[in-house]
């Protein structure tokens, strides 16, 4: 599991930087996180993986964000 902090960079596929965590998203019912929040826009957590020191990492584009 990794440890999300706000502040830190997210990821296109090619590498590029797409912006950063904002925030998050949480369901109070479950006491889960379930979506980030990334240059304004609300994406679900499930698109995200962890990638290394450098951040989080997401299949999408800078075009599709």
């Amino acid at each position: 599991m990794k440890v999300l902090r706000v502040g830190e960079d997210i990821l296109a596929a090619d590498g590029s930087r797409l912006g950063t965590l904002e925030r998050l998203v949480v369901d109070e019912g479950a006491h889960q996180v379930t979506h980030l929040v990334v240059e304004d826009r609300v994406l679900p957590l499930s698109e995200f993986r962890a990638a290394g020191p450098e951040g989080l990492a997401t299949q999408r584009a800078q075009s599709r964000l």
